[in-house]
Order: structure tokens, then C-alpha cells, then sequence
């Protein structure tokens, strides 16, 4: 006999079911999605195309880059066939490329020569998926996530493939047939992969190779085969490869290699026969490494080798033969050994050497002969060693030496016949020694000498004849040689000297005849930084075609009239920091006529002369900065047609006479600033100064501006005013500046600005209002600034902005409300910026919700926001929506906390967003899918207390970090406090451990828990209201008690609605207080039937057994519902 189940079970067995259904949901549906190959999308809406039917017969470029793709699309060919050159889905999301993924366009076979895939979460590429692509000649795979072994056989029928990017994945071996098929390839890529053993066949089949990059693989050894069937490669790039170690024909086969870089290795030593088989290797980098000597042979049979660098290694000697067999060797680098010594056999071997530097050796003599088989040697440095003598012989023999360096080295003197038989030597630098004397003899030899470096070496004296004999000399620097005097005549007979250095010397005076004779060529001179107090007349007569002269920084006390004769071409005279030159004599000047700047800065002269210029007919830029002068007379500049430019900054002038700057018809720049200007006169620029452009009267004292101020500089196109004591601006200040395109303000107590404040200024395109006293900017401020693209109010006294308060800025490029009190923006304030492409609110204090739907309302060319350093809490809801254009948003250091929503939601329409700052927040939780964002390139996230679980796909994006100052850190789970977020691997939680509400598999799960819950007690009330109903339909019966021997008494009525009957008071009494039950049966017309539940009866008992079962289902189930 079956056991009936209870009637409550049905409906917790249908939530059960559901329950089940939806768990089940749950698992498959993530297994359906990794079963995908591809998205049922086309080629056309994958990649927001406009025009998905071209129509052309030329093979196009398809650009699907940044899309936020997780699959590649089903179809991907144009509708209307038109063919396809390249597919470019980089910077993607896309996680497989299936075997199916190119086999359904067919056209692609044919005429697709270009792939990109790179930047996207690749993980597995299934055999054959690009078996069709018989025509690809660019396949880019870089930045993926290919992990462990190269799939074999991958590229076997890419034939034509010409390039392979393999760079930046997680490749550790490189399997034998890892490029099969691949004949026609000629650059490969493996760069910054594990990669640490290269096999024997790993490049076998490649005979076409020409560049191969390994560049940051973790190899330590190369073996003999490593790169075996690479005849064709050129270039070899190792780069921050880690070597260790070289074997004896390492190289062998790359007969084709020009240049090997193993640069900055570990290699400790180079075996002999190391290098043989680079028949054509012209380069040879080694430096860097840990070589501490040079073994017979190990560097040699390189017969096209021309340049070896061994610097900055551990070498201690160059013993005979070191570089044997290389008879094309032209340049050698060893600077930056400890070579103690060199010997007469040291360079013996090399017939071809031209340049060898020796720089920063340990080098403390240079012995006879050392050079002497090096007899083509041009070019020598012996610079920054411990060279303290150095042999009469050392160079004898280098004729062609044309360049000779032995500067930075404490040799005390050099022999006399030290240059005897350089006829070719062009360049000598002898700077920073300690010889003392430079004999008269010693330069003699040099008949080709073109230039002399003796800055910084204690010479003391240049005696007469020094330099004799160098008719070739042009260059000459004796700057900071300590030189005292110079003999007469010591710079005669140098026809063709150019430049001169002298400064620094502490010379007090220079005679008549030290810079007379034979100067006609010196085009420069440098006097500056010297002693000299006076300069006699005709002192540089001889330098007839002297353009530039400096004699700054000395003691000149007075300038006599004919100082400067003679020189009738000089274009800059420098006289600047003479503190006791006070006075300009009359005619100091004269004869001058060809002087285009002058510069008098920081001389104590109290008043120019008011004909201190006359006979500059070609000055162009007088420079008084600094000058002690408290007045100007009028006219002061007349007659100075030519003047371009003067400043008069820093000065001590307290007013400016009327037509100061009267008739300078090509002045195009002025500048007064820092001077205490206290007021302007309204003829103080009446001109005409019609090409001034740029006018700077920062930095004064300067209270108010008279109407129409610069009514005579109509062509001034800056003004600045920075830093004054301006309070107000009169409607007609600026009136006559029509043409004026920059207004600096800044640092001004401006309280108030209306209407008419920047009236004339129409063509006015920056203004800079900043650090100014305004509290709040009323509607109508900037009417008449139509072209205006650059406003900055960056004040901490604003406080309050107004919904026309950038009424009329339609051109607005760029606004700066930063540093300010504004705590909200009124709702439609920015409205009118609709062309802003910059907005920076940062350092304000915005705070709560601060930005709202409608706060950047219609700013759809916004490209940076900057909202950092506020007081926000929270973003408001589609705050950001409307900025479609926006690619930068700064929301550092506010006091942001969690995301509840995803990222799509939070940045919903900044769909070109590429840079995201979110540092120096207290959230934990940053908004999910950050990297889902499709145009994403770097986020921020720096002094974050993150909670780094499920931030797995944002931490392998590659966009964390990128380019912060500060990397985001771990603060939660507690293994992971204190680490960096990029540094961490694989997976970072293995269940919900702190909030697991945040994690979207825990709220999946949650939803359909909750829908499986709700439709269980659905079934419930359903299934019991069913039950009641037919339950109503049959015969109604109550229950009904008697106290012992009342069987006989009367029944009651049925108890009415008003006077319940608690079944609580009937339960509380004892089992043997109760009298027996009674079920009392009402039929249509009220009587009662009563029974007494006696089982002697067996014709009662099967009635009874029948009814209770359904009246103990009946009573199980109200129960449960009255618990409930």
C-alpha cells in the first residue's frame, strides 16, 4: 500500500524544483557563453561602422579597435562583398579566437594582409584558426595572454606572412614546429616573454628571417644551435636579456647579422671562437658586462667588423693580440675600464683603428710609443683619468691624428715635443689640467689647429708668443684659466680667430696692444666675469669685425669715449652687473652704428643721459631691467626708429611722463613691470606706437585705470596687469584696445565685475581673472567677450555662481573656476559653454552629490574635467552623461565611497574616456567593469583602501597604473594589506569573504534564490486556497467539546463570528481535564449530527479514519500557515 504524502509537500517540492531550475541556470549559463565562437553580430556593428556597404572593389582597412568586444563577430565581411585588406580588433576584450573564426568569409581568404589582435585577453588560439588566411603578410599578437607553450603548427599556412608579433605574452618555450610553414617571414617579435631556453629547432625553416627580437626574455645561456637556420637575419635585438653565458660558436650560421648588441649582460667571460660565423656582423656592442679581461682569440675572425664597444667593463689590461683578425676595426670603446696601463703592443693588431677612447680610465701615464702602430689613428681621448705625465714620444707617429682630448686630468705640464709631427691635429682640448704654462714653442707644430680648450686650467699668464704660428686657429677658450695679465701681443697673428672666451680670469685691466694686431676675423668676444675696472681706448681696435661683445659681471667704474672705436659692426654689447659703473658718459656710445641690442641690466645709473642713444640708428632691443633709475625724461627713446623692443623692469620709477614713449614706430614689446607705478596718465602711451602688441605693467601699485588709458597702443594685443591694487574697472578703460587678445587681471582686489567691465575688448580670447577679490559672478559679466577661449577665475573669495553667469561665452575653449568656495553649480550654469573642450572645478569645495544630471547639461565637446581635490561623496546619477567627448576625468582626493553600480552606469555616455583618476578616495569598492569601459587607457586608483577581490579583470586590463604617480594598493583581504594590486596573480578571493554582496556571481545567485523563494510561497497560498474552496463545497463541521456526562444535553448553536473560540484556551488545558471530541456535522437546514470519536465501532472507525485524514491535512496546513 502507498503511503500518501502530505499535501504541504507538493508546493515546497515545486519551490524545490524551481530553486534547482534556476541553480542550474546559473552553472550552464556561463559554460554557453565560453561555448560561443563567435558573436551573431555583424562585422558592420561590431565595429559602429557608418557605411556598411561601400561598394568599391579596392580592399579596405576595417577599424574595430576599442569596441569593448568579447567575442569576434560571426560574420566578418561587408554586406555587399566589398573586400577587406586589414581587420584591426585591438585593445579589445576578446578572450579565444576559435578554429572557425575566419573560415566563414571566404573573401578574407583572398585579400585580408593584415591582422591586428594585440591588447586583448587572449587566452587561447584553437589549431587552425587562421588556416584560411593565405594571404596575411602582418599578424600583430602582442599584449594578449598566451600562456605556457606555442600551439605547434599555429602558423603552418601562412606562406606569405612577412611579420609576427609575439611580444609582451606569457610564452615560456617555443616548441619545435612553433613557426612550420612560415618561409616567407622576415620580422618576428617574441620580446618580454618568460622564454628562457631557445632549442636547437626552434627557428629551423625560417630562412628568410632578417629581424629577430628577444628582448627582455629571461635566457641565460645561448648554445651553439640556438640559432640555427637563420643564415638571412640581419639584426638580433637581445636587449635586457639576462646572458650569462656564451658558448664557443654561439653565432654560427648568422653569416648575414651586421650589428649584435649584447650590451648590459652578465657575461663574465667570452670563449674563444665565440663570435665565429658573423662574416658580416660591422657592429659589436659588449657593454656593460662583468668581463674582467680579454682572452687571446675570444674576439676575433670578424672581418667586416668596424666598431667594438668595451666599455664600462672590469677590464684591468689590453694585452698584445686582444684584437687579432679584425682588419676593418676602425672604432674602439673602452672608456670606463680600470686600465691602469697601456703598452706599446696594446693596439699593435688593429692597422685600421681611427678612433679609440680611453675616457675615464684609471690611466696614470701615457708611455712612448703606445700609439705608434696605430699610425691611421684620428681621433684620441684621454679624457677623465689620473694622467699625470705623459711622454714625449706618445704621439709620434699620428699623423692624422685630427682630434686629441686629455682634459680632466692632473697632468702638470706637457713636453715640448709633445706635438712634434701632428700636422693634421684640428681640435686640441687641454681644459680642466693643472699645467700652469702653456710654452711658447709647444703649439707651434700645429699648423692645422682650428680649435684650443684651456677653460678651467690654472695657465695664471698668456706670455707673448704663445700662439704663434697658428694661422688656422678660430676657436680659442681661455675662460676660468686664472689668467692675471695678458702680455702684449700675447693675441697677435691669429688671422682667422672667430671667438674669444677670456671670462672668468681675474684680469684688472686690458692693455692697448693685448687684443691689437692681426684680430680681423673675431667675430665674439667674452670679457664677462673678470676684474676689470677700466678698459683703455682703442683697447679692441683690432677687432674690426667684432659683432658680440660681453663685459658683464666686472668692476668697470667708467666708460671713456672712444672705449668702444672701431668697432663699427658690433650688434650686442652686454655692460650688465658693473655695480660701479653709475654714470653714462656722453658719447660712450659713439660709433656704434651697426648695434642692434644693448643691455645695461642692474647697473646703479640714476638717470640716462638724454642723448644716451644717439647714433644707434640700428638698435632694436634696449634692456634697463634692474636699472637704478627713478625718472624718465620725455622723449627719452625719440629718434630710435629701429627699437623693437625695451624693458624697463624692475626699475624704481614711480610715474611716467606724458609721450614717454612718444613716435617708436616699430615697438612691438614693453615691459614696466615691478616697478611702484602708482597711477597711469592717459597720455602715457599716446604713441603713436602703432605695432606695439605686447604691453606688461605687472607688478606696480597701480589703483585705478583712466578712461581710454591705451587709447594710442590700438595694436596691443597682451596687456598685463597682473598684480596691482586695482579694485574697479571703469566701463571705458579699456576702450582704443580693439585688437587686444589677452587680459591678465590676476592677483587684483576686483570686487565686482558687470556688464560693460570689458567693453572694446571684442576680440579679447584669454582673460585671467584669477586670485582676485570677486565673491560671486553675476549674469551678464562677460557680455561683448563673444570670442573669448580661455577664462580663469581660479579665486579662493568666489563663492557663488549664477545660472547666466557665463551668458555670451559661446567660443569658450578653456574654464578655470579652481581654488574657489563654490560649494554647488547651479543647475545649468555651464549650459551656455557649448564648445568648452577644458573644465577645471579642482580644488573648490563641491561637495556631497555635487554634479547632478543637469550640471554638465550640453557640454558635449568637454575633453577634460578636472574635479579633484573637492569634498563629493557620491556622482550623481547620469551625471556624466552628456560629456561624450570627454576623454579625462580627474576625481582624485575627494571623499568618494563605494560604487554600488557598474561602471557602464556610473560613466554611462563618456564613451570616449581614455584616462581615469580616481586616487586619494575612501571607497573600497571602485565601480565594477571598470575595464569594460571601450576607449579605456589608464586608471588611477593610488591611496585607495581597495578591496582587491573580483579586481582580477581590472588588474590584467592593462590600464591600472598607467602612467600614477601612485600605484593602487591592497587593503582588504587582510593576506593581501599593504600590496600592490599589479603585483598580485591569478585569482585573489576564492569565496565571498567581506562583502560578498559586491560580487556578481553571489548576487545572480541571490536574484534567483529570491525568485525561487517567491514562487515557492505563490504555490503555497495557491494550492491552499484551493484546498479552502473545496473544502467550502462539502459538508461544514465543527468541532465541539462536553464535560463529563452531558452526552445527553442539547448541542449549541455553532459558535457566531462575534464570540470566537480560541483554540489556545482549549490546548492549554491537560489532557486529562478534556472531555472526548465531538465533530458536529451542519447540514442545509442547521441541525446538528454528533459524533463521538469511539473506536469500538468498527463501521465508526472506517468513517472516522477517512475523515481525519483529510482533516489532519487540513489542520497540518492552517497551522503551518498561522506559524508562518
Amino acid at each position: 500500500m502507498t503511503k500518501r504524502r502530505p499535501l504541504w509537500m507538493a508546493p515546497v517540492r515545486l519551490a524545490a524544483a524551481v530553486a534547482a531550475a534556476g541553480l542550474a541556470l546559473l552553472l550552464v549559463a556561463p559554460c554557453d557563453v565560453a561555448l560561443a565562437a563567435c558573436n551573431n553580430i555583424t562585422l558592420c556593428e561590431a565595429c559602429q561602422l557608418t557605411n556598411c556597404s561601400p561598394n568599391t572593389t579596392e580592399p579596405l582597412k576595417v577599424q574595430c579597435a576599442s569596441q569593448g568586444l568579447t567575442e569576434l563577430p560571426c560574420s566578418l565581411q561587408f554586406d555587399d562583398g566589398t573586400p577587406i585588406a586589414q581587420l584591426d580588433f585591438s585593445n579589445n576584450l576578446i578572450s579565444m579566437v576559435s578554429a572557425a573564426a575566419f573560415q566563414n568569409a571566404v573573401s578574407l581568404q583572398h585579400t585580408l594582409t593584415a591582422l591586428i589582435l594585440d591588447n586583448n585577453p587572449i587566452t587561447s588560439i584553437e589549431a587552425g584558426a587562421f588556416a584560411t588566411l593565405t594571404a596575411l603578410n602582418h599578424l600583430n599578437m602582442s599584449s594578449l595572454k598566451l600562456a605556457g607553450a606555442l600551439s605547434g603548427n599555429m602558423f603552418s599556412t601562412l606562406t606569405a606572412l612577412l611579420t609576427l608579433q609575439l611580444d609582451g605574452n606569457q610564452l615560456d618555450t617555443l616548441p619545435a614546429n612553433a613557426f612550420d610553414g612560415l618561409t616567407s617571414l622576415q620580422s618576428l617579435n617574441l620580446a618580454n616573454n618568460p622564454i628562457s631556453i631557445l632549442n636547437a629547432d626552434t627557428f629551423q625553416g625560417l630562412s628568410s628571417l632578417l629581424s629577430l627580437s628577444l628582448a627582455g626574455a629571461p635566457i641565460s645561456t645561448l648554445s651553439s644551435s640556438s640559432f640555427a637556420g637563420l643564415s638571412a637575419l640581419t639584426t638580433l635585438n637581445l636587449n635586457r636579456v639576462p646572458l650569462q653565458t656564451l658558448s664557443a660558436q654561439t653565432f654560427q650560421g648568422l653569416s648575414s647579422l651586421t650589428e649584435l648588441d649584447l650590451s648590459n649582460k652578465k657575461i663574465a667571460a667570452i670563449p674563444t671562437q665565440a663570435f665565429v660565423g658573423l662574416s658580416s656582423i660591422e657592429s659589436l656592442n659588449l657593454q656593460g658586462n662583468p668581463l674582467s679581461k680579454l682572452s687571446e682569440g675570444a674576439i676575433s675572425d670578424m672581418p667586416k667588423l668596424t666598431s667594438l664597444d668595451l666599455s664600462n667593463l672590469a677590464i684591468t689590461a689590453i694585452p698584445a693580440r686582444s684584437f687579432d683578425n679584425l682588419a676593418a676595426l676602425g672604432n674602439i670603446t673602452l672608456q670606463g675600464n680600470p686600465i691602469a696601463q697601456l703598452t706599446n703592443a696594446s693596439f699593435s693588431s688593429v692597422p685600421s683603428l681611427h678612433t679609440l677612447d680611453l675616457s675615464r680610465c684609471k690611466l696614470t701615464s701615457v708611455p712612448a710609443a703606445a700609439f705608434t702602430a696605430a699610425t691611421r689613428l684620428s681621433a684620441l681621448t684621454l679624457a677623465r683619468n689620473a694622467i699625470t705625465t705623459i711622454a714625449a714620444r706618445a704621439l709620434r707617429g699620428l699623423s692624422k691624428l685630427t682630434a686629441f682630448d686629455i682634459s680632466n686630468n692632473p697632468l702638470r705640464a706637457l713636453p715640448a715635443s709633445i706635438f712634434q709631427g701632428l700636422t693634421s691635429l684640428a681640435t686640441l682640448n687641454l681644459a680642466h689640467t693643472n699645467c700652469t704654462l702653456l710654452p711658447p714653442a709647444l703649439l707651434t707644430p700645429l699648423h692645422a689647429l682650428t680649435s684650443i680648450s684651456a677653460a678651467g686650467t690654472p695657465l695664471r699668464a698668456i706670455a707673448t708668443g704663445t700662439f704663434d704660428g697658428l694661422p688656422a686657429l678660430q676657436h680659442l677658450d681661455l675662460s676660468n684659466a686664472r689668467i692675471t695679465a695678458l702680455a702684449p701681443h700675447s693675441l697677435h697673428n691669429l688671422p682667422r680667430l672667430h671667438d674669444l672666451a677670456l671670462g672668468g680670469n681675474p684680469l684688472a685691466n686690458i692693455s692697448s696692444h693685448a687684443l691689437g694686431g692681426d684680430l680681423s676675423s673675431l667675430t665674439t668676444l667674452d670679457l664677462s666675469a673678470l676684474r676689470i675696472a677700466a678698459i683703455a681706448p682703442h683697447a679692441m681696435s683690432g677687432a674690426t669685425n667684432l659683432t658680440t661683445l660681453l663685459l658683464d659681471h666686472n668692476a668697470i667704474t667708467a666708460l671713456a669715449a672712444d672705449t668702444f672705436a672701431g668697432l663699427s659692426r658690433l650688434a650686442t654689447l652686454r655692460i650688465t652687473s658693473n655695480p660701479a659703473l653709475a654714470t653714462l658718459a656722453g658719447g660712450a656710445f659713439d660709433g656704434l652704428s651697426a648695434l642692434a641690442t644693448l643691455d645695461l641690466s642692474r647697473l646703479p645709473v640714476a638717470e640716462l643721459p638724454s642723448h644716451v642713444f644717439a647714433g644707434m640708428s640700428s638698435l632694436q632691443s634696449v634692456v634697463l631691467t634692474g636699472v637704478d633709475l627713478h625718472t624718465l625724461q620725455p622723449n627719452a627713446f625719440a629718434n630710435l626708429s629701429h627699437v623693437a623692443a625695451i624693458s624697463l623692469a624692475g626699475m624704481s620709477l614711480s610715474s611716467l611722463p606724458s609721450h614717454a614713449f612718444g613716435a617708436l614706430p616699430a615697438l612691438t614689446s614693453l615691459s614696466l613691470d615691478n616697478n611702484p607705478l602708482a597711477s597711469l596718465n592717459t597720455d602715457t602711451f599716446a604713441g603713436p606706437l602703432p605695432l606695439l602688441t605686447t604691453l606688461d605693467l605687472s607688478s606696480h601699485g597701480i589703483t585705478a585705470l583712466p578712461p581710454r588709458t591705451f587709447s594710442g597702443a590700438t595694436a596691443v594685443r597682451s596687456l598685463n596687469l597682473a598684480h596691482n591694487a586695482i579694485t574697479t574697472i571703469a566701463p571705458d578703460a579699456f576702450l582704443g584696445l580693439s585688437s587686444a587678445t589677452q587680459l591678465v587681471l590676476a592677483g587684483n582686489p576686483i570686487a565686482h565685475v558687470s556688464a560693460g567691465s570689458f567693453a572694446g575688448l571684442g576680440a579679447l580670447t584669454s582673460l585671467d581673472l584669477s586670485t582676485s577679490a570677486l565673491t560671486g559672478i553675476v549674469s551678464g559679466s562677460f557680455s561683448g567677450l563673444a570670442n573669448l577661449t580661455t577664462l580663469t577665475v581660479d579665486t579662493p573669495h568666489l563663492r557663488h555662481l549664477f545660472p547666466g553667469s557665463f551668458t555670451g561665452l559661446s567660443s569658450l575653449h578653456h574654464l578655470s573656476i579652481a581654488n574657489t568656495c563654490v560649494t554647488a553649480l547651479p543647475d545649468g550654469v555651464l549650459s551656455p559653454l557649448v564648445h568648452v573642450r577644458t573644465l577645471s572645478l579642482r580644488n573648490s569645495s563641491l561637495a556631497g552629490a555635487a554634479v547632478s544630471t543637469l550640471t554638465f547639461d550640453g557640454l558635449s565637446q568637454l575633453v577634460a574635467l578636472d574635479l579633484s581635490n573637492n569634498d563629493m561623496t557620491a556622482i550623481g546619477d547620469k551625471a556624466f552623461r552628456p560629456l561624450s567627448a570627454t576623454r579625462t576625468l580627474n576625481l582624485s582626493s575627494n571623499a568618494l565611497g563605494n560604487f554600488t553600480q557598474a561602471a557602464s552606469h556610473v560613466f554611462k555616455g563618456m564613451k570616449a574616456l581614455q584616462v581615469l583618476d580616481l586616487s586619494s578616495n575612501p571607497f573600497s569598492t571602485p565601480p565594477a567593469n571598470l575595464a569594460s569601459l571601450s576607449s579605456l587607457r589608464s586608471v588611477c586608483m593610488g591611496d585607495v583602501p581597495l578591496d582587491c577581490c573580483g579586481l582580477e579583470d581590472l588588474r590584467d586590463s592593462g590600464v591600472l597604473d598607467l602612467n600614477c604617480s601612485v600605484a593602487a594598493m591592497c587593503a582588504m583581504p587582510l593576506h593581501l594589506r599593504g600590496a600592490r594590486l599589479m603585483d598580485t596573480n591569478g585569482t585573489l578571493c576564492t569565496g565571498p569573504h567581506k562583502h560578498p554582496h559586491s560580487k556578481a556571481w553571489y548576487r545572480q545567485t541571490r536574484n534567483i534564490a529570491a525568485l525561487a523563494g517567491g514562487g515557492g510561497l505563490v504555490v503555497v497560498v495557491v494550492v491552499f486556497l484551493a484546498y479552502r474552496h473545496h473544502r467550502s463545497t462539502r459538508r461544514r463541521y465543527a468541532f465541539t467539546t462536553f464535560d463529563d456526562g452531558s452526552a445527553d444535553l442539547p448541542h449549541p448553536p455553532p459558535p457566531s463570528s462575534s464570540t470566537p473560540t480560541t483554540s489556545s484556551s482549549r490546548m492549554s488545558r491537560s489532557r486529562s481535564e478534556r472531555t472526548p471530541l465531538l465533530l458536529s456535522a451542519f447540514d442545509d437546514s442547521g441541525r446538528t449530527n454528533t459524533h463521538t470519536h469511539d473506536t469500538s465501532s468498527p463501521r465508526r472507525s472506517r468513517r472516522r479514519r477517512g475523515r481525519d485524514d483529510d482533516d489532519d491535512d487540513l489542520n497540518a496546513l492552517s497551522i503551518r500557515i498561522t506559524q508562518a
